[in-house]
C-alpha cells in the first residue's frame, strides 16, 4: 500500500519522516522492567505474541517521495540480549528510544537483569501503530506472560492496512478549521531557549492514588472525562502564561469509531488542533466542559489532516506558524498484571513541539510522561510544569472551589512561587533617618577640602558647595517656602546650577526641573499640574520670565542674588525619607506630560556605596565624572549624587559640550575625571573622533544607561581602553534604575539592585511562571510616591499584590535561567530613545494638530542595520485624490484587486496589504480599465503607487521608456575586456591541469544546489582538505543537525565520517560584516557562494541586500584570506534586447553587449558578477563565474528542492497543466533543462581549473522539447490540449476575468514575456570545449528521467489546485 493523502493517519507521519529525516520523530515505544520473570520466558512471550499479530507481518520502502508498506508471510523474532544490571538497561532503554528507523518497522530485545528478572525494550516505527495499539500490545505482552492470552479483546489477525469507515462531515472540512481558528490570537508558545537539535528529554510523575480518585469523582460528578479535567487545567495555564484568552494545543484522537475498529492493531490515530476560549468569570468545571466541547469539534473534521489544517490557516492569513508547541495525549488503556511490572512508554523519540503530556492510567494512578524539547524545557522548568498543572486541578476540583471563578487560580505552584517572589536584590542596611541633605551634609564634614564641582570657569570644594547651598536655603526658607513644596527651576548648565537644586532640598522643599528649551505650553503645563508657585532662573532671563509669570502668581527668583544670600548656614531641617524630594515630567499618552513624584528613601538606596556594581566600583576608584545628562532627566541625579556622596568632583558639562566630543574631551582631560556617564549612540558616535578617543585613556568607568548596549561597543571599550562599561535599567518612577550591571552581556538588564525587586505578572497583576514573558513590575524602596494631581493614573500604574507596593512598567520582560532579565520591549507605545523615554503618543498627537495631517504613526527604527535608532514619522495626508485617467483607473483596480475602499493616487499597493497573488488579480484589473495597456508583473513591484505605476504606463504608452538611458551603461567596465578575453583556451593547449580547492567555505549549503555541491565535494575527498558549510541556525536546529538532516533527505550515502572531521557546519549569514556568527582562526582557500534569494521580484532590498551586498561582503571576506571566489550565478544576466534592434548573444567572454535587465533578481546577480570581476581588475583576486541554467530535479531520481513554489519555471508548467491548454508555439519549442546533481558535478570539475579560466556556461547543450514535457505529464492523468496561439490568448483572458481564473493563471502571467524584447541568446562553445578535453560529459536525460521528476512534484500536489 502506497501511503497517500488519503490515508489520514499515516500520510502525516510519513511527512513528518521527510520534514525531519535521520531524526527519531517517529520512534514510539516502551519499556517493561518484570523483576520476578526470567528472560527466556520473556522472549518467549514476545515471540508468540509478534507470530500472532499480523501487524508485525510487515515492511516499509521508500519510492522517491513515497512510502510503500508491504505484507510479508515471515516476521522478525525478538532478540535476547547481553546481562545489564537494572541502571544499565534504563540508560539503554534511553539511548535506543531516541534512535530512529531507517527500514526496520519494530524491535523487540530481552535482556536479563543482573539483579533479577528481565527488562524488555520495545520499539517501533509509528507509521506502524499508534500510541492506542502500543498499550494493547504492551498489555498483550503481559497477558502472553501469564499465561492468559485468551483474555485479549484484541483482533491480533486484523489488517493493518484496513481503513477504517470516513467520517460524514455536516459542512466542507476547510471553511470548518477556517472558522474553527478565524480569530485566533497567535500560535502558543510559551519559553524561548537555545534547542538543541530535536533532542528529547524525558520526566516522570505519578499522581498517586488519592489524587486520582479525587480528578475521577470531579469528572464524574461534572459529567465530564478525566481527559477534560487535564485539558482544562492544561488550557488555564497556557491561556494565562502566555497572556491570551484562549489556548491551543494538540491532541491525538482516535481514529476508531467501532466496536471492531476498537480491537484492531495499527495506526489509526489523527491529531487535530484544539482551540479552546477562556472567560474570567468562568468556574473550572465549565472550562473543562468547554474543552470537551471545543476537542470533540475538531476529533470530529480530525481526517481532514493536519497538514492541510495548517495549510488551511496559513493560506487564510490566520496564523503563520504552528498552531501550538504542545500536545497532550490521553491513553485509556488501563495496563494491569498479575505480577509487579514496572513500564516506561515513550510517545517521541524527538521532538519538534515543544511539551507533550503523555497521560496513562497505571494500576490506580495517573502517570504523566513529559517529553521535552531539550533546550526549551529543563528538567527544573519541567518540573515547574508539572507541579502547576497539579496546582491547577488541586484548586479547580476542590469541593469549596466548585463557584470560584478561574481568575483566581493561581498557575504557579507552591515552590515556583517562592522563588518569584524572591527575585530581588542583595538586602542591605541604608539609613531610614538620613535624607537627600544629610547625605551630602556628611560628604561635606568627611571631605572639606576636595573639589566638589567644576561647571565653566567656577570652582567649589564640598566645603563651599555646602555653604553656597545653604545660603540658596536660607533665602527660600526667607520667602516662605514651606517642607514639601514643589519649586521649579530652569537653569543653564553652569555654577548655579547643584547649589540651587541641593538648596532646595536642604529648605525641605522638592524640585522640579525644567528645560530652557521647553516650549511655553509644556513649561505652562507643569506649572499648572505641580501647583508650584515659584521658579528659579538665571538673572538674565529674570525680567522676561517675571513677565511670563506674572498672570499666573508665580514669583521668579534670581539663581544668581539666591547664592548671594548672607545667611551660610546650614538649617539642618529634619526631613521624612518618604517626603517628596523632585518631581520629574515624563510623557504622557494623552499628549500630556505625566509629573513622576520621588522621595528622599529611593535616592538613599541607589545611591548606597553598596548598592550595585557600580557604586561598588567607583566608590574604591573613583576621582571624578564627566556629567552629561540632562537635569530634566533622572539618570542625571545618578551622575551627580553618587560620586558626590562618595567624595568625588562633578565636572558638570555645559550646554555646548553635550553634542560636541572635542570639548567634551577637553572636559574629560582638565580636571582628570576617570569615569563619564554617556549614552551608548552617543559613545558610538564620538569614538571616531581623535580627541575624544585620546581623552578616553584616562576613563576608567563609563555608565552607559538608558538604552541597550550594543556588544560590538563593549568590546571596542574594554580592548582598546581597557574601560569598565556599566549599564542599567528602570523607569524613573522606581527612581532611577532598578538594575545596574557591568556589561558584557547586552541581551539582557541584569538583576535587581539593592533593596529592589522585579515580578514578572500579567495584564491582572498574577504571577506568570518563571521564564514566561510578561509585565515587568518593580517593587522596593525605589518605588517612588505617585504622580503629581493625577490619582487615576497613579492607581493604574502603583499597586499593591503580594504584600509588596509595586509600580507596573509598561514594560515586558522574562527571566533567564540564571535569574537575569530578558528585556523585550514596550506593551503600549513608550519608548527609550538614546535614553530617554517617549511617549509617541504624544509626538503623534502634535502631528495631528496639523491641518493637513490625515493620519500619523511614529515608530523607532533601526538605521541602514546599524546598532543605531531613530524616530521615524510616518504620516497620510487627507486623501490624495486621482488627478487624471490613469491614476483613477488604477486607484479603482486597487480597490477591486484588494476589496478596499477611498485608494488615493500615493497609496501603496503593497502596505493596503498587496502580495503577488493579489498581482494576477490586479493586472487584469488594470487592463479592463486602460485598454491596449502593456503591462508586465515587474511594472507593480517597481511603481507600487498609482500616481508613479500611471507616469509609467503613459509614458510606455508613448514610446518615451524608449529614450530612457540604460542604466548598466552608466557603470565602468574599465579593464573588464581585457580580463575576460583571456578566458580561452590557449591554441596547442592538450592539456589542462586541476587543483586542490583546499579548505573551502561553502555559502548556501542548506540551498538545492548547496546541498548538492557540498555532496559532489565529499564524493571527491581528494579535491579537498576541509570544508566549513555556513549555515544559518533556527530555533529548531543547530547549523550541524540542519545540514545532516539534509544530507539524509537527499542521499542515501553515509557521511557521517566526514562530518565533524572534514566538513563542519557553522552558523554564519553573508549578508553581515565578518560573515560568521562567532569569528574562525582559520584561513580559507577557496569561497563557493551558493547563497541567494531567487525571488523574482521584491517589495524592498533584500534581492540587493542578499545577492549584491552579500557578495561585497564575501569580496572583503576573500581579499582578507587572499582566497579565490566561486560564483554560483545565472545565464539570465543575458538579459534581453528589443526586437528592432540585432539580436544579442552573451558568451563566456562577456558581460556587458548593451542588453537590458527588467528583472529584481536578475539585475541583482548581474550587479554581483559586476563587482566580482570589478575586484578581479582591481586588486587581480582570482574568481569564477558559474552561470548556471533552468536548474531541475536531480537525474538520479527526479528528486527536486523542498519549496517546489519558489521555482518559477515549476510554477508556469503547473499553471498550464492546471488550466489543461498550452500555446501550440511553446509546445514546439524546447527549454533548457539542467538536472541539480549534474549541474553541482560540473561546478566541482570547473571549479578546479586553472585561475586564468574565469567564466563558465554550466548547462547541458542538448534543450529539452517541451512537447515532451505535456506528453510526459499526460502519461500521469495530467493532459493538456494544444491550442494556437490566439486562440491561447483569448482563453486565458476569458479565464482571467474571474479571480480563481487569475489564481489558476498565475505561473504563467509572472513569467510571461514583454513581446516587445527578445531573450538573449547564450552559448556554451568555450565550456564545452574544456569538458570535452577534460573528457568530462552531460549525461542524457531520459524519458524515464522525466518520469521521476513528474512523479515527485505530483506527490507533493503540484498540479493541485487548491495549493495555490
Amino acid at each position: 500500500m502506497k501511503v497517500t493523502k488519503n490515508e489520514y493517519s499515516r500520510y502525516g507521519i510519513w511527512l513528518n519522516e521527510r520534514a525531519f529525516p535521520g531524526e527519531a520523530v517517529n520512534t514510539i515505544g516502551f519499556s517493561l522492567y518484570l523483576p520476578d520473570c526470567d528472560a527466556q520466558k520473556g522472549k518467549e512471550a514476545a515471540d508468540r505474541l509478534l507470530t500472532k499479530a499480523a501487524v508485525f507481518h510487515m515492511r516499509m520502502r521508500r519510492e522517491s517521495d513515497a512510502c510503500v508498506l508491504e505484507k510479508t508471510e515471515s516476521c522478525a523474532g525478538s532478540r535476547m540480549g547481553e546481562l545489564l544490571k537494572k541502571k544499565e538497561a534504563d540508560c539503554l532503554w534511553e539511548r535506543l528510544s531516541q534512535e530512529p528507523f531507517r527500514e526496520k518497522l519494530y524491535e523487540f530485545q530481552v535482556f536479563p537483569v543482573a539483579e533479577g528478572g528481565s527488562f524488555l525494550i520495545v520499539r517501533f516505527h509509528h507509521i506502524l501503530i499508534d500510541g492506542f495499539s502500543m498499550c494493547q500490545i504492551a498489555q498483550g505482552f503481559l497477558n502472553e506472560l501469564a499465561g492468559r492470552a485468551d483474555a485479549d479483546p484484541v483482533n491480533w489477525q486484523s489488517d493493518p492496512l484496513q481503513k477504517g469507515a470516513d467520517q460524514v462531515h455536516e459542512e466542507d472540512p476547510e471553511k470548518f478549521w477556517m472558522s474553527y481558528f478565524d480569530g485566533m490570537d497567535g500560535p502558543t508558545e510559551l519559553f524561548s531557549g537555545r534547542t538543541r537539535g530535536l533532542k528529547r528529554t524525558w520526566h516522570r510523575f505519578s499522581l498517586g492514588a488519592d489524587l486520582t480518585e479525587k480528578i475521577k469523582a470531579f469528572a464524574q460528578a461534572q459529567d465530564l472525562t478525566e481527559a477534560a479535567v487535564f485539558s482544562g487545567a492544561l488550557t488555564l495555564y497556557l491561556s494565562r502564561a502566555g497572556r491570551k484568552k484562549e489556548a491551543a494545543f494538540l491532541m491525538p484522537r482516535l481514529g476508531r469509531k467501532t466496536e471492531e475498529e476498537m480491537k484492531r492493531v495499527g495506526c489509526c490515530t489523527l491529531v487535530a488542533p484544539v482551540r479552546v476560549r477562556t472567560e474570567e468569570g468562568m468556574t473550572f468545571a465549565r472550562l473543562c466542559a468547554q474543552a470537551r466541547t471545543q476537542a470533540k469539534r475538531a476529533s470530529e473534521y480530525k481526517e481532514y489532516g493536519m497538514e492541510r489544517i495548517l495549510s488551511v490557516v496559513h493560506n487564510s492569513g490566520i496564523l503563520s506558524g504552528n498552531i501550538s508547541e504542545y500536545v497532550l495525549n490521553f491513553y485509556t488503556p488501563k495496563i494491569t498484571a498479575p505480577f509487579p511490572f514496572e513500564i516506561h512508554m515513550s510517545m517521541d523519540g524527538a521532538m519538534h513541539n515543544h511539551l507533550t503530556l503523555n497521560i496513562t492510567a497505571f494500576q490506580d494512578s495517573y502517570e504523566i510522561l513529559y517529553d521535552a524539547r531539550d533546550g526549551i524545557y529543563t528538567e527544573e522548568r519541567t518540573e515547574a510544569f508539572h507541579e502547576a498543572l497539579i496546582s491547577i486541578i488541586r484548586q479547580g476540583i476542590a469541593q469549596e472551589n466548585q463557584d470560584l471563578p478561574i481568575s483566581e487560580i493561581e498557575i504557579v505552584g507552591v515552590r515556583e512561587r517562592e522563588k518569584l517572589l524572591s527575585m530581588s536584590g542583595e538586602r542591605i542596611p541604608v539609613s531610614e533617618t538620613d535624607a537627600i541633605p544629610d547625605l551630602f551634609r556628611k560628604a561635606a564634614a568627611r571631605f572639606p577640602e576636595r573639589p566638589a564641582l567644576y561647571a565653566g570657569d567656577k570652582a567649589y570644594s564640598f566645603q563651599e558647595l555646602d555653604g553656597v547651598s545653604s545660603r540658596v536655603a536660607n533665602a527660600l526658607l526667607a520667602q516662605g517656602i514651606r517642607q514639601g513644596q514643589p519649586v521649579m527651576f530652569k537653569l543653564r548648565r553652569d555654577a548655579c546650577l547643584l547649589p540651587v537644586m541641593l538648596g532646595i532640598l536642604k529648605a525641605g522643599a522638592a524640585f522640579i526641573p525644567i528645560d530652557p528649551e521647553y516650549p511655553q505650553g509644556r513649561i505652562a503645563y507643569i506649572q499648572e499640574n505641580s501647583g508650584a508657585d515659584c521658579l528659579i532662573v538665571n538673572e538674565a532671563r529674570c525680567k522676561e520670565e517675571r513677565e511670563a509669570m506674572r498672570e499666573r502668581q508665580v514669583t521668579v527668583f534670581s539663581a544668581e542674588q539666591l547664592l548671594e544670600f548672607p545667611d551660610a548656614s546650614d538649617p539642618e531641617l529634619y526631613i521624612p525619607q518618604e517626603q517628596m524630594a523632585y518631581c520629574i515630567y515624563t510623557s504622557g499618552t494623552t499628549g500630556r506630560p505625566k509629573g513622576v513624584q520621588l522621595s528622599h528613601k529611593g535616592i538613599v538606596n541607589i545611591t548606597h556605596p553598596g548598592n550595585n556594581p557600580f557604586n561598588k566600583d567607583i566608590s574604591g576608584c573613583g576621582t571624578g565624572i564627566v556629567a552629561i545628562g540632562s537635569i530634566c532627566f533622572d539618570i542625571s541625579l545618578f551622575e551627580i549624587f553618587v560620586p558626590l556622596f562618595s567624595g568625588m568632583f562633578i565636572e558638570l558639562a555645559p550646554e555646548q559640550a553635550l553634542a560636541n566630543p572635542k570639548e567634551l574631551s577637553r572636559l574629560l582631560e582638565a580636571h582628570g575625571a576617570n569615569m563619564l556617564h554617556c549614552t551608548p549612540s552617543r559613545l558610538t558616535a564620538y569614538l571616531h573622533e581623535e580627541a575624544f578617543a585620546k581623552a578616553l585613556s584616562g576613563v576608567e568607568v563609563i555608565l552607559a544607561a538608558g538604552e541597550t548596549l550594543p556588544g560590538s561597543l563593549v568590546d571596542e571599550l574594554k580592548d582598546k581602553f581597557g574601560i569598565r562599561i556599566y549599564n542599567g535599567y528602570g523607569p524613573t518612577e522606581t527612581t532611577i534604575g532598578a538594575t545596574i550591571t557591568e556589561a558584557g552581556d547586552n541581551r539582557t538588564i541584569g538583576r535587581p539592585i539593592a533593596n529592589m525587586g522585579i515580578m514578572i505578572l500579567d495584564e491582572s497583576g498574577r504571577l506568570l511562571p518563571y521564564g514566561v514573558s510578561g509585565e515587568l513590575c518593580i517593587y522596593g524602596n525605589g518605588v517612588g510616591i505617585g504622580y503629581r494631581n493625577l490619582p487615576e493614573e497613579t492607581e493604574k500604574r502603583f499597586f499593591r499584590r503580594y504584600e509588596r507596593r509595586m509600580y507596573r512598567t509598561g514594560d515586558l520582560g522574562r527571566f533567564a535561567e540564571d535569574g537575569r532579565i530578558f528585556y523585550q520591549g514596550r506593551n503600549d507605545f513608550q519608548v527609550k530613545l538614546r535614553g530617554l523615554r517617549i511617549e509617541l503618543a504624544e509626538i503623534e498627537n502634535c502631528i495631528m494638530g496639523v491641518d493637513a495631517v490625515g493620519a500619523a504613526a511614529v515608530q523607532v527604527r533601526k538605521i541602514g542595520g546599524r546598532e543605531q535608532e531613530k524616530i521615524a514619522v510616518e504620516y497620510t495626508a487627507h486623501y490624495q485624490e486621482p488627478k487624471n485617467e490613469y491614476e483613477k483607473a488604477i486607484c479603482e483596480a486597487f480597490e477591486k484587486t484588494l476589496e478596499t475602499e477611498m485608494v488615493g493616487a500615493g497609496d501603496n499597493f503593497f502596505e493596503l496589504g498587496g502580495d503577488s497573488l493579489h498581482i494576477a488579480v490586479l493586472m487584469s484589473e488594470i487592463e479592463t480599465r486602460l485598454p491596449r495597456t502593456e503591462l508586465l508583473f515587474e511594472d507593480v513591484f517597481q511603481y507600487p503607487v498609482p500616481e508613479l505605476l500611471a507616469q509609467h504606463l503613459y509614458r510606455k504608452k508613448a514610446k518615451v521608456d524608449k529614450e530612457e538611458k540604460n542604466p548598466l551603461e552608466e557603470l565602468s567596465y574599465q579593464g573588464f575586456s581585457q580580463l575576460l578575453k583571456e578566458n580561452a583556451l590557449s591554441d596547442g593547449e592538450k592539456e589542462i591541469k586541476t587543483h586542490s580547492l583546499g579548505r573551502v567555505l561553502l555559502t548556501g549549503a542548506t540551498g538545492f544546489l548547496g546541498i548538492h555541491i557540498l555532496m559532489e565535494l565529499m564524493k571527491q575527498k581528494e579535491c579537498f582538505t576541509e570544508i566549513y558549510a555556513l549555515v544559518r541556525p533556527t530555533k529548531r536546529q543547530t547549523p550541524e543537525k540542519r545540514l545532516k538532516n539534509l544530507l539524509f533527505y537527499f542521499e542515501s550515502t553515509d557521511f557521517d565520517e566526514l562530518i565533524g572531521t572534514r566538513v563542519f557546519a557553522v552558523p554564519g549569514d553573508i549578508t553581515q560584516e565578518g560573515v560568521f556568527e562567532e569569528p574562525l582562526e582559520v584561513k580559507f582557500d577557496t569561497v563557493i557562494n551558493c547563497a541567494a534569494d531567487v525571488s523574482h521580484f521584491a517589495y524592498d532590498d533584500k534581492l540587493e541586500r542578499i545577492n549584491t551586498g552579500g557578495v561585497k561582503n564575501l569580496l572583503s571576506f576573500c581579499r582578507a584570506n587572499k582566497a579565490a571566489l566561486i560564483q554560483i550565478s545565472t545565464i539570465s544576466v543575458g538579459g534581453v534586447y528589443r526586437k528592432e534592434n540585432p539580436p544579442l548573444t552573451l558568451t563566456e567572454q562577456d558581460l556587458f553587449l548593451g542588453q537590458e535587465i527588467r528583472n529584481q533578481y536578475i539585475h541583482s546577480k548581474y550587479m554581483a558578477e559586476y563587482e566580482i570581476l570589478r575586484s578581479a581588475v582591481k586588486d587581480a583576486l582570482p574568481v569564477k563565474l558559474m552561470r548556471v541554467g533552468n536548474l531541475q530535479g536531480r537525474l538520479s531520481d527526479g528528486e527536486f528542492q523542498m519549496n517546489r513554489r519558489s521555482n518559477a519555471f515549476t510554477r508556469q508548467i503547473s499553471s498550464y497543466i492546471k488550466i489543461g491548454k498550452v500555446p501550440q508555439s511553446l509546445f514546439e519549442s524546447t527549454v533548457n533543462f539542467s538536472p541539480v546533481d549534474e549541474v553541482a558535478r560540473m561546478i566541482v570539475t570547473l571549479g578546479r581549473l586553472p585561475e586564468k579560466y574565469r567564466v563558465f556556461h554550466v548547462f547541458p547543450e542538448k534543450e529539452v522539447p517541451f512537447r515532451k514535457l505535456f506528453e510526459t505529464a499526460a502519461k500521469l492523468g495530467y493532459a493538456t490540449e494544444v491550442v494556437s496561439d490566439a486562440a491561447f490568448e483569448h482563453y486565458i483572458k476569458e479565464l482571467g476575468s474571474e479571480k480563481k481564473g487569475l489564481e489558476l493563471l498565475e505561473g504563467i502571467l509572472v513569467e510571461r514575456p514583454d513581446l516587445a524584447y527578445a531573450d538573449t541568446k547564450v552559448t556554451q562553445e568555450f565550456t564545452g570545449k574544456i569538458l570535452r578535453q577534460l573528457g568530462v560529459s552531460w549525461n542524457e536525460i531520459t524519458d524515464g528521467y522525466l518520469e521521476k521528476y513528474f512523479r515527485a512534484l505530483d506527490e507533493f500536489g503540484v498540479f493541485e489546485e487548491e495549493l495555490l
